[in-house]
């Protein structure tokens, strides 16, 4: 490799390197609710921040507008996403059945301990909680469901969950959800897991509709 093909790779790697950690930090602004739905993302900021050009900047903006979290105006400036009553029923309708399937696909299977992996997802969201941290709460459960996407053996159901899941997370936050109603969906977790392990598969769907759509139909919204 020449001296200037090596010096341009890394200059790549620097680069990305930069947009990893301006993703990272917008990420965890969004899914704390400290930038809210329709709050404008000022890269002047973030480049005095971090000290870099606005290319990682706008990569890093690009990568959370495929995953739903904002929205670039053309030539000019992101938004956190805005999410309304049509769409709010849309992901909530969605999700139950995507989560209806992995469920129903992951009880199918005969294998022994199938909620082993999801055990520590589960208390770390509890943890959370108790330090009163939400967007390591939010983080906690989008993992929590996603590895059940991952473990029922439809890779390709694993990946639109995958694509899906930080829109899931977005609608959270609009709903602008407490403390204490999080704290009933964690130990929601804990009785899924439950159902799971002891064959219980016929009660996990209405759980399941209770855990997704329940403040939905709370905040207004009928699903």
């Amino acid at each position: 490799m020449s001296t200037e093909n090596a010096e341009l790779n890394d200059s790549m790697v620097v680069r990305q390197s930069y947009a990893d950690q301006v993703h990272k930090y917008l990420k965890e602004l969004i899914l704390s609710g400290e930038l809210r739905q329709g709050d404008k993302v000022v890269e002047d900021k973030i480049a005095k921040r971090f000290g870099v050009s606005r290319t990682p900047i706008r990569e890093a903006l690009t990568r959370l507008q495929a995953a739903g979290l904002v929205h670039l105006q053309p030539r000019s400036y992101a938004e956190v996403a805005k999410i309304g009553g049509q769409e709010a029923r849309d992901i909530a309708q969605l999700r139950l059945h995507l989560e209806k399937l992995t469920f129903r696909l992951l009880c199918s299977q005969e294998k022994s301990g199938k909620t082993e992996p999801l055990i520590p997802i589960a208390e770390q969201a509890r943890e959370c909680l108790m330090n009163k941290n939400k967007a390591g709460y939010f983080e906690a459960d989008s993992l929590f469901h996603l590895t059940i996407a991952e473990l029922c053996g439809n890779e390709q159901l694993f990946l639109l969950y995958k694509h899906f899941a930080s829109k899931v997370q977005l609608l959270r936050i609009a709903q602008d959800v407490t403390t204490e109603r999080l704290e009933i969906y964690m130990r929601q977790h804990f009785d899924l897991l439950d159902m799971l392990e002891n064959g219980r598969c016929g009660s996990i769907e209405e759980l399941l509709r209770i855990h997704i759509v329940h403040d939905l139909v709370n905040d207004g919204y009928n699903v």
